[in-house]
């Protein structure tokens, strides 16, 4: 297991309502600071805040604020994005030309919200104003007079004014009678650090779901091969499915069906993100046994001739030993993902026939005979299942660590 890191800090209206947050990448726990590469920043927290916690935990039902670096701005990812639920910040040091003024115009042209962070000006910096819909002042980087230039400056544009970096009662005050519309900084609360545990996925994995993609006779079905072969994969792509900005009206039981859903475009940027985030290829026996248990629930819906069900008996293995991996109870984690309630009950209460299957495998691992005896009705077929799921698993690992 991996830990990972993110802060978010509140942006308030005049009356110190909450507005928006602010995601900021964390390279570690100790002292609330980032010492990631900019690019490497913005995906960190593009992958924990799309594919491990989820928008809603993090900001609810307020946008998210989110810096990018000048290669993010052409990036195709940002079109697999919620753009409803983000404001794109733009930092200070990008250089102003016409390939990035195009790059924004289509952002803005396709529902992006833009915000420029530190903000100074300069006059090759107007191009960019006319494209912003919020300027966030950096207070601490001017005198009193400059902040008052600043303000009467940009409010002849339109926008909405942030003012940054406010530390005291004295200072919010005075911005608010320049005319600033939001205010963030630590007057009114300090970065909060964020901190939770993922699992690794397997690197090579993610280069060979990169290669599928980028091959355009790639179908679904061979990246539901590569996908639903990593627990890690699997369960980001349906933490990310998850959220509120899909709106979905069904809950999902495969990964076919998120991948159907979610379309060959948006799997493609979830990928992006995710092959930009660190990724560990360290293999876990918890890992093998999910595999193993995948396997034989698939088998077994095989064997009864349910062909179309075989995606949600080995989503049900799959995810089986997710407490253990994530350090979460079942029922947290079957909270947080899009399964059907189907899928659900088979987990956590080993009701229905998946459900069933899923528990004839846990009592045969655990040499339960009795109640494998009782309750499996493919009682014969056990032993041989188990070990073609064993050899499968083996195999599969052995490819995923060439």
């Amino acid at each position: 297991m991996q830990d990972y890191f993110i802060a978010r800090q509140p942006i308030y209206d005049p009356h110190q309502r909450v507005r928006g947050y602010e995601l900021l990448a964390r390279s570690n726990g100790q002292d609330n600071t980032n010492n990631l590469p900019g690019e490497r920043a913005t995906a960190s927290v593009f992958v924990n805040a799309f594919t491990e916690i989820g928008l809603d935990g993090l900001v609810g039902e307020h946008p998210a604020w989110i810096n990018l670096t000048r290669d993010f701005v052409g990036n195709d990812l940002l079109a697999g994005l919620p753009r409803r639920r983000i404001v794109l910040e733009l930092l200070e040091d990008m250089e102003i030309d016409r390939p990035l003024l195009n790059q924004v115009q289509r952002l803005k042209g396709a529902g992006s919200r833009i915000a420029l962070d530190d903000f100074l000006y300069r006059p090759e910096l107007e191009p960019l104003i006319k494209l912003a819909d919020v300027v966030k002042v950096d207070i601490r980087l001017l005198d009193w007079e400059g902040v008052r230039e600043h303000a009467e400056r940009l409010q002849d544009y339109g926008v909405t004014l942030l003012a940054e970096k406010v530390e005291t009662p004295e200072e919010f005050s005075v911005c608010q009678e320049l005319g600033f519309h939001l205010y963030q900084g630590f007057f009114f609360c300090r970065p909060k650090l964020i901190q939770g545990r993922r699992m690794p996925a397997n690197r090579s994995v993610v280069l060979q779901l990169l290669s599928a993609l980028e091959n355009p006779d790639a179908g679904i079905g061979e990246l539901e091969r590569i996908i639903r072969n990593d627990l890690a994969l699997s369960y980001r792509l349906l933490r990310y499915l998850n959220s509120a900005a899909f709106m979905l009206t069904h809950r999902i039981e495969s990964v076919r069906r998120a991948i159907v859903i979610l379309g060959m475009d948006r799997i493609r940027h979830w990928a992006r993100i995710l092959a930009l985030s660190h990724v560990d290829d360290k293999p876990s026996e918890l890992l093998r046994v999910a595999l193993i248990r995948a396997r034989m629930c698939e088998l077994q819906a095989l064997h009864e001739g349910l062909e179309e069900e075989a995606d949600t008996y080995f989503t049900t293995g799959l995810f089986s030993t997710l407490d253990a991996l994530l350090d979460m109870t079942l029922e947290e984690i079957v909270a947080s993902l899009p399964l059907s309630e189907r899928v659900a009950n088979a987990l956590l209460h080993h009701q229905g026939e998946p459900g069933r299957t899923l528990a004839c495998i846990i009592h045969y691992e655990r040499a339960e005979w009795e109640c494998v005896t009782e309750g499996c009705n493919w009682q014969p077929r056990l032993k041989d299942d188990y070990l073609d799921a064993i050899a499968w698993a083996d195999q599969l690992s052995a490819q995923l660590l060439t």
